[in-house]
């Protein structure tokens, strides 16, 4: 797939715009036997992947009970992974747990959501982003009589990229940061691997062209990432927006406001090289071992001692890049909370010459060493009490006799 700037499209930038809305309301329906059936709207937050989506998802999960009440469904009776596992069972993707069944999830899911008795639903799970256009119709026609709206958040490219490589990593992926970066930019010389996943979890244009084929343009929603420096709980009120809601009414504590970290240059950087040397071991357990138990937990704390960053002419390349995603944005029309202009990089800030280098071998021990008294930590506070020996003659077990 090649990056945006290589299709054609013109179109002016839209001017970014704030907007409150109320809930969109679907015409009801009526039903075989002639009755009116109540209409229901049913939003799928597609993503994009590395776009806010696990805040979103964890604000949704957090108040789900208030949104319960205020007649919003938040699918999952069985929690948040029951969406998860829907969505896979829908893509016909495998699951992440061997031992969990995904035949049937998303019929289970549907019915939740056609036996809702309020008017508005939301799914949440960004592998929809990636969705086949053969597989698009399908979903939206299993969700009728519902009136389906598709919502995507997006962030600028110079902050999704490193975001990006890193969550590779921990997803058991090998890719250097540089052959990252010249994949995704088609150098000649580069596997083309990286790029090609990239754009299709990342092309904005296409995405949103694929699911309007079905819903219409009217009902595509686009939700941009504010600033960095801007209010913690700002992404969560520009969702609301979108969705009808009352933002106040459902507040970022301090619980929901847990946010997905990263990695510093070197942790990351040693994580590569274990997936390299581990090689095609199961993915369940290489995802449980590495992402869950350590790159979430153990290796956290050494955060911000190399950040992950784009050195000047990348930079550049990326502000190139998003200016005509922009512009071919604005030519489609699609609804807009928060401003196109944020999906520009803004002017690149002064970036330290220390944080342009790579890791040196003495920082990867020591993020290998952090790892494994991570590891071992976590084994220790885990592992059962032993057993204490009881007294001999004591309890109910049969005694041997010779």
């Amino acid at each position: 797939m090649a990056p945006p700037e290589r299709r054609r499209g013109e179109g002016r930038a839209l001017a970014g715009r704030r907007r409150r809305q109320q809930r969109p309301v679907a015409e009801p329906s009526i039903g075989a036997d002639g009755a009116h059936h109540a209409a229901h709207v049913c939003f799928l937050h597609i993503g994009t992947m590395k776009s806010g989506t696990t805040f979103i998802q964890q604000m949704l999960s957090h108040h789900r009970d208030a949104l319960a009440e205020d007649g919003l469904l938040f699918p999952g009776r069985g929690g948040y992974v029951q969406q998860i596992n829907a969505v896979r069972d829908v893509l016909d993707m495998p699951g992440t747990v061997p031992a969990v069944r995904l035949e049937g999830a998303w019929n289970e899911l549907r019915r939740e959501i056609a036996e809702w008795p309020g008017g508005t639903s939301i799914v949440s799970v960004e592998h929809l982003s990636v969705a086949p256009a053969k597989r698009v119709p399908s979903i939206v026609e299993s969700l009728a009589p519902a009136t389906v709206h598709v919502v995507l958040t997006a962030r600028d490219l110079a902050r999704v990229l490193p975001s990006t490589w890193q969550e590779n990593v921990q997803n058991g992926l090998t890719w250097a940061w540089p052959d990252f970066l010249a994949s995704i930019r088609e150098h000649p010389s580069a596997d083309p691997t990286a790029g090609q996943r990239f754009w299709r979890q990342h092309d904005l244009v296409r995405t949103i062209k694929r699911w309007a084929e079905v819903v219409g343009t009217e009902r595509i929603h686009l939700v941009t990432l504010p600033p960095s420096g801007a209010p913690a709980d700002e992404l969560w009120r520009r969702f609301c927006a979108v969705v009808g809601l009352d933002a106040s009414r459902y507040p970022a504590d301090g619980a929901a406001l847990r946010s997905n970290k990263g990695l510093d240059r070197a942790a990351a950087e040693m994580l590569r090289r274990v997936n390299v040397l581990l090689g095609d071991v199961d993915r369940a357990a290489k995802l449980r071992i590495l992402k869950r138990g350590l790159a979430k937990s153990g290796l956290v704390e050494v955060e911000g001692q190399l950040p992950t960053v784009l050195d000047a002419e990348q930079y550049a390349w990326a502000r190139h890049v998003s200016e005509a995603l922009v512009a071919e944005l604005a030519a489609i029309g699609v609804d807009v909370v928060g401003d196109l202009r944020e999906l520009v990089p803004p002017d690149r800030p002064e970036v330290p010459v220390e944080h342009l280098r790579e890791p040196t071998e003495t920082e990867i021990a020591d993020a290998a060493a952090a790892a494994t008294a991570a590891l071992l930590g976590q084994l220790t506070s885990t592992r059962p009490e032993p057993r204490r020996r009881r007294p001999a003659g004591s309890g109910t077990a049969p005694r041997m006799t010779g």
